[in-house]
């Protein structure tokens, strides 16, 4: 009977390098194209999710069109350590988002990697002001629960198209007036709400300059506009944090040139090192994923840092980085799937 069971049972899947096997404990519908994920952390990986508000879970999404890595804001409270909640916006042919708002059922099974991100919330700071506008709520409500909680307060200026679109907002009403509620509509004109989008012209007239800290998500336009306004009002740089969930249009990429056509590349994941030589025109996560290394990813645009690696000997060049700090940078960190080989040699880690 052993050598029956053996032969025949079911093969379990492996688990991909650098993630974790998370249960969907309930998906729930926040508005008509946003759905909530409540994912069950077990006991042995609760530390491993601990999260800072503000930050993302990258997910193996496994759907009938294929597998794809994604990223989605944490929009729970990080004081409970055994449910993390991810929200998703469904867009216009998105392959996961579609698969998350209209099939995604309880018990599925879901691969994921720690929390990740550097949009996340001073915890020292008495005041902030939050910005955003669309699905650029989602990592704000974190710090909301956040401050509810612990204390604090914020300033929040939410723009959408029309009341039904804003995401989360009964449970931004129910909280206390540490949240200042600052709602925008851009296509309709209701009591209670500020008619139009959020805009230099109407933030000047809310505005507190003098917030310990700034938080700008949702459409570029809205986030390089705002940052702009923030800076020219005189705020320091060092104050304001913004996120994308896109790669912008407006930004280009910076064109690099290497002396070499070949770089010899050692780069080390989850305590193994794999050696190769790669093209130096080629982004070094391509050339990683050529060689037959799985190495971590999500947007492949600059915007997450799902794929940041350290550099500790060697060379290399981002054309476009949207997520790492200036001291990350300056530290060695690169995004490798923006990052191009420009020495003979490079040393590298995703283990640091």
């Amino acid at each position: 009977m052993a050598l029956f069971k053996k032969i025949f049972s079911k093969k379990e899947d492996k688990v991909s390098k650098g993630f974790y096997l998370l249960t969907v404990d309930k998906v729930e519908k926040n508005t008509s194209d946003t759905a909530v994920v409540s994912l069950t952390i077990p006991e042995e990986l609760r530390s491993t999710f601990q999260f800072k508000p503000g930050q993302y879970l990258t997910g193996n999404f496994k759907t009938s069109q294929g597998n794809f890595h994604r990223s989605y804001s944490i929009c729970s409270d990080s004081a409970d350590n055994s449910t993390i909640q991810i929200a998703c916006k469904k867009i216009e042919g998105g392959k996961v988002s579609s698969h998350i708002n209209d099939q995604l059922q309880a018990g599925t099974q879901i691969e994921f990697m720690k929390p990740e991100g550097n949009f996340i919330l001073d915890s020292n700071a008495k005041k902030v002001t939050a910005i955003c506008a669309g699905s650029g709520i989602t990592p704000i409500m974190s710090m909301i629960q956040y401050i509810e909680r612990v204390g604090g307060q914020m300033d929040l200026f939410y723009g959408s198209r029309n009341e039904n679109e804003k995401i989360f907002k009964s449970e931004i009403d129910r909280t206390s007036d540490k949240i200042s509620k600052n709602y925008f509509l851009s296509g309709e004109n209701k009591d209670g709400f500020i008619e139009g989008r959020i805009t230099p012209k109407t933030l000047e007239e809310k505005v507190d300059l003098n917030s310990d800290a700034f938080y700008l998500c949702g459409p570029e336009g809205l986030i390089f506009s705002t940052k702009d306004f923030l800076v020219e009002k005189g705020v320091p740089e060092n104050k304001i944090r913004f996120e994308l969930f896109t790669t912008p249009v407006s930004v280009k990429a910076k064109d690099i040139k290497s002396g070499s056509a070949t770089c010899h590349v050692a780069v080390t994941l989850n305590g193994e090192t794999n050696e190769m030589d790669v093209d130096t025109s080629k982004m070094l996560l391509d050339s990683f994923y050529k060689n037959g290394m799985e190495a971590p990813f999500s947007c492949k645009g600059g915007v997450c840092c799902t794929c940041k690696a350290k550099v500790q000997e060697g060379s290399a060049e981002m054309k476009l980085n949207l997520s790492l700090t200036d001291k990350e940078i300056e530290e060695g960190y690169i995004l490798t799937c923006q990052a191009v080989a420009t020495s003979d040699t490079l040393k590298l880690t995703f283990d640091e």
